[in-house]
């Protein structure tokens, strides 16, 4: 069976590989789907547990239980209401953010031997550059030397899959929001060719 992390990770390869169509967003909004899926029934299994060792609060918690919303309807108000699961709310967050950049992502075309040449001289520099600080987590690492001036930024941190896996993963930011690289760089090459015609 799958984890809840192999579905995220697939929603952020589909996502960060830039959407050709709306059928290629619905697959990875299904991805997250799926992902939330597991982490809500992981959460309302604690919940039952909890039934079991505290009695007293059987009524709180059985409505606890039947207040876990979708996906598409989790609100800031959820973040409180399930506070006592700290780890569940984390990983939601990061689901309704990845939800939210590939909702607003637009569907780009783009010469794909060109973009996968740049993507890796990308994904290579960010390797370079945690291996000479020595970190397996780097946050808001400024890309834009690499992207012709323009605000980029990455998160990236290296996850062990519970399979054992060992890979990085990157979340690439345009101007401080969750962008996919493909889209930042056909922003790029526009930029590029913008500044050539002037």
């Amino acid at each position: 069976m799958k984890s809840h992390q192999s579905y995220f990770d697939k929603a952020t390869e589909l996502f960060n590989a830039g959407f050709l169509s709306q059928a290629a967003k619905k697959r990875a909004i299904d991805s997250l789907n799926r992902a939330y899926d597991l982490i809500k029934s992981q959460m309302q299994d604690e919940i039952l547990e909890q039934r079991k060792v505290s009695p007293e609060q059987f009524e709180a918690l059985t409505d606890l239980y039947y207040s876990v919303p979708d996906l598409h309807h989790w609100k800031e108000k959820h973040d409180t209401l399930f506070s006592g699961y700290p780890l569940h709310v984390e990983q939601i967050k990061m689901l309704i953010e990845l939800r939210g950049a590939i909702k607003g992502a637009e569907i780009i075309i783009v010469e794909r031997p060109e973009i996968e040449v740049k993507a890796e001289l990308v994904r290579k520099t960010i390797a370079e550059e945690m291996a000479l600080r020595k970190q397996q987590y780097i946050e808001n690492l400024d890309l834009a030397k690499l992207f012709n001036g323009l605000s980029v930024s990455v998160n990236a941190h290296y996850v062990n899959h519970h399979k054992g896996t060992v890979y990085t993963r990157y979340f690439f930011y345009l101007r401080g929001k969750l962008t996919s690289l493909n889209m930042i760089m056909a922003v790029a090459y526009a930029f590029e060719n913008d500044a050539k015609q002037v």
